[in-house]
């Protein structure tokens, strides 16, 4: 054989690409080919070194090996490539599919998929392929976001907060709100042309998990923010914040997250505990401290709590607050629909270093009309490790929050 070409394996991650692109590269020399081969693993640490994770870097890596390629095949040697190769716009510029059907030198596409329905792989990277959820595909920056869940250990190199609240709930479904809050100091940073601010992007990742280790659900989002390339930012804006309901059937859970950097990849995973809802008909959602309220300019979103009238709560996803200032907590009141109506009673209790130190009766506010009671309320605790319990009682009913605060 002294003809030349390109054989490019594509497809998701653990799909066996590497694998069955030394299977062939094997046979192809014992016919007396000359062969090499391009592992996109390999390639990211030599050839593409330096690349990141955006979309841009995607595409930068894909041509540079796909130039390799070029250069080997024009030389006699069948270069064969295994990258996942994402995007088609990328595919295309590697003359995805040529007119030509005979074999004649020309690049070559094999797809590797996974043909059998509802089939799990496990490999020896810990890649796992996940089932169809909400009918969507993986996207390359989920397929990066589950290595990082796999990966032993798991990265930390990237600083983030994390939280799952739980709020409203029937007799099926339970609604959760995931919260992303990642400081725009731990990004990199890229000029923006022409201009004087600066780019950072990061992408969000969630999975949700059974006790018996089933993804059940999944959330995802690649956002960007533009800044100015010198001075500091104000209050609020130094930070991305972002948060998404996530609608559950009643169980045990367990979610991953995960915060990329799409220009220097770094990332961290974080674990969450998911609380469970009590199935009372009188409920309460999750205790939350309040980092600060913003006005509200548009019509609240009915799905976000966080959204009154005319304010929008954000709030503080760590569990430590700086001592000399009144704390702010927020939570909501889910009032039962009894047969013979009567007002749900809340009480606060404080309790520090696992005594009480203070019991005080809370007013409840005016009841909304899809029949929820926002609460608010502050507390001026001193330093020191704090629990705050929410009891609230409605006939013979009984409903109680909790969580835990340290005050530095």
């Amino acid at each position: 054989m002294s003809t030349g070409c390109t054989l490019w394996f594509t497809g998701l991650s653990g799909s066996g690409k590497s694998t069955l692109s030394q299977l062939v590269a094997a046979r192809l020399r014992g016919l007396g080919a000359k062969v090499e081969v391009l592992d996109g693993d390999i390639t990211r640490t030599l050839l593409c070194q330096g690349l990141g994770f955006s979309r841009e870097d995607r595409e930068e890596n894909i041509r540079r090996i796909g130039f390799v390629c070029e250069l080997l095949s024009r030389n006699g040697v069948i270069a064969i490539a295994a990258a996942i190769s994402p995007y088609r716009a990328s595919r295309d510029e590697l003359s995805y599919a040529p007119k030509s059907t005979v074999y004649d030198g020309h690049f070559r596409k094999i797809e590797v998929r996974l043909a059998r329905p509802k089939l799990t792989v496990q490999t020896r990277k810990g890649y796992f392929a996940l089932p169809m959820l909400n009918g969507e595909t993986l996207q390359p920056y989920e397929l990066a976001a589950l290595e990082k869940i796999n990966a032993r250990p798991v990265p930390s190199d990237l600083p983030f907060d994390a939280s799952l609240m739980k709020f409203r709930a029937n007799q099926k479904l339970v609604e959760y709100m995931i919260a992303f809050e990642v400081p725009l100091s731990g990004l990199k940073p890229v000029p923006v042309p022409n201009s004087d601010r600066a780019r950072v992007e990061a992408s969000l990742f969630a999975i949700v998990r059974t006790s018996s280790g089933e993804v059940v659900d999944k959330m995802s989002r690649e956002l960007w923010r533009d800044m100015p390339s010198q001075g500091t930012l104000p209050a609020g804006a130094d930070h991305i914040f972002y948060t998404q309901p996530l609608l559950l059937p009643h169980g045990n859970y367990a979610v991953e997250t995960v915060v990329t950097d799409e220009q220097s990849g770094k990332a961290a995973v974080h674990r969450l505990a998911v609380p469970r809802d009590t199935g009372s008909e009188l409920r309460l959602s999750s205790l939350e401290v309040v980092n600060r309220a913003e006005p509200l300019n548009r019509e609240r979103d009915p799905m976000n709590p966080f959204e009154l009238d005319n304010v929008r709560i954000v709030p503080e996803l760590g569990d430590s607050v700086s001592a000399g200032s009144p704390v702010t907590m927020y939570f909501v009141l889910y009032p039962a629909k009894l047969s013979t109506p009567s007002n749900a009673d809340v009480t606060l209790e404080v309790l520090r270093d696992g005594t009480i130190i203070s019991r005080q009766q809370l007013k409840t506010s005016e009841t909304r009309p899809d029949g929820s009671v926002p609460m608010v309320f502050r507390i001026s605790p001193g330093r020191g490790s704090y629990a705050l319990i929410i009891t609230a009682r409605q006939g013979n009913l009984v409903a109680e929050s909790s969580r835990s605060l340290q005050v530095e």
